[in-house]
């Protein structure tokens, strides 16, 4: 009998383990897929295993998937790959936990394999100082309080339909680089192969401001493609500011709000320069036309324009005190001073003082040599040296009347002026006529 009652016994233990077990709840079979089904109805739960953070710790070779409640910490720990995992708080579900999580290994990890899902949703209420969807706080130098990562996807997106969609309180901000610590916002975008930054819009703007106004930032300067035109400047409300344009560390462009420009140093054009004019036809172009302004005004000591030709200075235009110079300087030997009318060279002046009218050849030994005919109210010829009065001195000798008749009849002329043939070849010198 007593055999038999211990098979019956380790019979019905077989039994009990194979079985299905449902504790509390209504007198009905548990669920097909669980070995123990616990029903408390809507007044009672699952009492978990409590201790402490130093009893939990103290478990020799907890098994995985042994799961305790920390009294030291208010949340409920769980045993996985060999580590205890936190999975919640007295205060709310928290990411990162307030524990340690070895490098590389997440402290909270969701994944979605599905094409188009999400895997962490986060969402705020409405409403004046609502709270935020998804909050990360990084404490420990290198950490993040948010990262996103994608290899063929992208790492991170934000969007805002009516508010906006990133802001940043305090800190750099860094593109394509982990330490943005040279500037407030920096770009990096060494050996990407792409355009370090790209604004599209109708008419996309870079404003500037340095200055805050009763209604917001005042704007003081910007860069603007404006349809097909790239503007850069001041704004209207920077009535003050000039446009400077810097290189070498120095100012060397200063554009007024009224349009004057100041330019300090040389300025080089290699095209043409227009003035007045946005066709200029020439290298200097200038037009005041429908103005009541010079063209242009030299103001100096003593203005001057040269005009150069391969590098050497050959002619020139000054004033030199009240006198106004036009001519050839020291460096043009050659040239000659020619005054043209009507598209034909009229006057001519070498290089030694000596002038043509009429004709480009000057006569030998003769300040003016005159092509044509002239005309004078008056003609006075005064020799440099002494107007020979003597003729009329009491030693002078002059021809008497027979004399002169003779002397007519013989030569055919007068005693002291030249024959035509004389003068044909030679000229006539008035001054000759003293005699």
């Amino acid at each position: 009998m007593k055999n038999k009652l211990i098979f019956l016994f380790f019979t019905s233990c077989f039994s009990l383990i194979h079985a299905q077990v449902k504790i509390g709840g209504a007198a009905t079979n548990p669920h097909t897929s669980s070995i123990l089904e616990l029903d408390g109805g809507s007044t009672r739960g699952l009492l978990l295993p409590r201790m402490t953070t130093a009893n939990m710790n103290a478990i020799a070779s907890p098994a995985e998937g042994l799961m305790i409640y920390n009294t030291t910490e208010k949340t409920t720990y769980f045993r996985t790959n060999n580590e205890w995992i936190k999975s919640g708080s007295g205060s709310g579900f928290s990411l990162p936990y307030a524990g340690d999580a070895n490098i590389g290994i997440a402290a909270f990890s969701v994944t979605n394999s599905g094409l188009s899902g999400t895997g962490i949703y986060g969402k705020a209420n409405a409403g004046f100082g609502g709270g935020a969807g998804v909050h990360g706080d990084a404490n420990v130098a290198g950490s993040y309080g948010i990262k996103g990562t994608g290899s063929q996807a992208t790492g991170g997106y934000f969007n805002s339909t009516n508010k906006y969609s990133l802001v940043t309180d305090k800190g750099s901000v860094g593109f394509g680089t982990l330490s943005p610590t040279n500037a407030f916002i920096e770009v990096n975008g060494t050996n990407s192969n792409l355009t370090t930054m790209l604004l599209y819009d109708e008419n996309p703007t870079i404003q500037f401001s340095n200055q805050t106004g009763n209604s917001g930032p005042i704007n003081k300067g910007f860069i603007q493609l404006a349809n097909h035109d790239l503007k850069i400047g001041t704004n209207f409300e920077n009535q003050l500011g000039q446009f400077v344009i810097r290189t070498g560390g120095l100012d060397r462009v200063f554009v007024w709000s009224n349009g004057y420009t100041r330019i300090p140093g040389n300025a080089g054009i290699l095209s043409r320069l227009g003035v007045g004019t946005d066709s200029a036809t020439a290298k200097i172009e200038i037009n005041a036309l429908n103005t009541s302004d010079p063209a242009m005004i030299i103001n100096d000591e003593s203005p001057t324009i040269f005009l150069r030709n391969e590098g050497v200075d050959k002619g020139f235009v000054q004033v030199a005190g009240n006198d106004l110079k036009i001519g050839n300087p020291f460096s043009n030997t050659a040239g000659k001073v020619i005054v043209r009318t009507g598209g034909l060279d009229r006057v001519f002046v070498d290089n030694n003082g000596n002038m043509s009218i009429g004709s480009s050849q000057v006569a030998d030994g003769y300040k003016l040599s005159v092509d044509g005919k002239v005309i004078a109210e008056e003609l006075r010829i005064q020799n440099s040296t002494s107007w020979p009065d003597y003729v009329f001195n009491s030693d002078y000798k002059l021809l008497s009347l027979e004399e002169t008749k003779l002397f007519i009849a013989q030569n055919n002329r007068l005693p002291g002026i030249p024959s035509a043939c004389e003068i044909e070849k030679k000229e006539f010198l008035l001054e000759k006529c003293k005699h």
